[in-house]
């Protein structure tokens, strides 16, 4: 293949670029916080769009957190 010199800078800015890009894509993304947990309701399966299960509620400590119970259960057995 018979290259130029306008064909090489073509191909150094292509390969160029598509490296930067590259890099870009590696860069870490910062998080965001996610709505959809204020108050307590949670709008979405996971609680938000990204299903974080996280609620920044406080009303559960290291104070209180012994005397919790349990409020139900589940028996999945019942399906088979």
């Amino acid at each position: 293949m018979n290259f130029t010199l306008h064909n090489l800078v073509k191909l150094a800015c292509q390969t160029g670029f598509v490296t930067a890009f590259g890099f870009c894509l590696m860069l870490p993304v910062t998080a965001q916080p996610m709505l959809g947990t204020e108050n307590g309701e949670w709008r979405y399966l996971g609680g938000n769009v990204g299903h974080t299960r996280y609620s920044p509620l406080d009303q559960i400590n290291r104070e209180n957190f012994e005397d919790l119970e349990i409020a139900w259960i589940f028996h999945s057995d019942n399906f088979g």
